[in-house]
């Protein structure tokens, strides 16, 4: 259903935002992300994963911790923090 449909029928609206976590630019390795599900005002869930630093997973990871999982039938919008997780890309 269109996000102006659901808005038009007062239906609750699902959003997952993704952030990572602090990180030492200069320790490499893996960076925390996580994903914060809210309906309205009401914090529903988290998912929690991992990317490379400076790598190319971010969106592979998200995908990994959305697809097949309980909260992607429910959501409705999906918000990122800029573009990269500790410069780990989400290029899709």
């Amino acid at each position: 259903m269109e996000l102006d449909s659901l808005l038009r029928l007062n239906r609750v609206i699902r959003v997952i935002g993704f952030d990572d976590a602090p990180f030492s630019r200069s320790a490499g390795g893996n960076v925390s992300i996580s994903g914060v599900v809210c309906a309205g005002t009401r914090f529903e869930g988290m998912v929690w994963g991992q990317v490379e630093q400076d790598g190319w997973d971010g969106t592979d990871t998200i995908l990994r911790l959305l697809l097949g999982r309980k909260f992607l039938p429910q959501l409705h919008i999906l918000l990122l923090d800029g573009i990269a997780f500790s410069t780990s890309v989400a290029d899709r």
